[in-house]
């Protein structure tokens, strides 16, 4: 995931991709961007989950930090 994250996102550069474990017993990929980074991400972020989601088959998420 890391990998394919980082391609997708290039030329951004991609804070960490971790694994949150979701009360339900599902878990749940993380991948953050910070604000800096925006600019430079090909797509929105939500876009970039979208399709991150789609091509691994797991739930992601794109979160901005500061």
């Amino acid at each position: 995931m890391n990998e394919l994250a980082t391609q997708l996102a290039s030329p951004a550069r991609i804070l960490t991709v971790s694994t949150s474990w979701l009360p339900d017993g599902t878990t749940e990929t993380v991948v953050r961007i910070t604000k800096s980074e925006l600019r430079r991400l090909p797509f929105r972020p939500s876009e970039l989950a979208k399709v991150l989601s789609q091509i691994s088959g797991t739930n992601i998420r794109v979160e901005v930090t500061k």
